[in-house]
C-alpha cells in the first residue's frame, strides 16, 4: 500500500476539509460524476469517430483537447442523438466541471448542482443524475450497435 495509516488519515482529512465531504456518500457521488462523466466522453467521441467513418480505436488520438461539452456540440451539428440527450450531457460536463477545476478549492458540496439542484445534498437530485446517465449511456449505446 502507498499510505501508511498516518498519511492516509493525513490525505482524509485535508480532502474532507477542502471539498467540504461530511460523509462517505459524498465521496462516493464526487467520483460517480467524475467516472461517468468521463464514459459519456470517451462514447461521445465514439460516435464522432464511428459517425464519420474513421476507426473508433482511435479514441486517444482524436483531438486530444476535446471536452465532453465540444463533442455533445459537434453531435448536435451533425444531428446525432436527440436533443433530451444533449442536454443531458451538456448538464453532466458542466456538473464535473464544477466538481474538478477551480471551485473545487471552495467545498464543492456547497455549490455543486444538477439541473439546479444540490446533487451531494438533495438525494432525488442525484438520483435524477443516475437515471439520466444511464439512459443517455443506454442511447449512446443503442446507436452505437445500430451503426456500427
Amino acid at each position: 500500500m502507498p499510505l501508511n495509516d498516518t498519511l492516509r488519515e493525513q490525505v482524509g482529512m485535508y480532502l474532507e476539509m477542502m471539498l467540504a465531504f461530511n460523509s462517505i456518500d459524498h465521496d462516493l457521488i464526487w467520483k460517480y460524476i467524475i467516472v461517468v462523466a468521463s464514459q459519456l466522453e470517451y462514447l461521445t467521441i465514439h460516435i464522432l469517430l464511428v459517425h464519420d467513418c474513421e476507426d473508433p480505436n482511435k479514441f486517444w488520438e482524436y483531438e486530444e483537447r476535446t471536452t465532453l461539452n465540444q463533442a455533445v456540440k459537434k453531435l448536435k451539428e451533425k444531428k446525432i442523438l436527440s436533443s433530451d440527450i444533449h442536454d443531458i450531457i451538456n448538464a453532466i460536463a458542466n456538473l464535473r466541471n464544477s466538481v474538478l477545476h477551480r471551485k473545487v478549492l471552495t467545498g464543492i458540496t456547497e455549490y455543486a448542482v444538477y439541473k439546479g439542484r444540490k446533487v451531494f445534498y438533495d438525494p432525488d437530485a442525484f438520483q435524477q443524475l443516475t437515471e439520466e446517465s444511464t439512459h443517455a449511456i443506454d442511447e449512446i449505446n443503442a446507436w452505437l450497435a445500430c451503426n456500427k
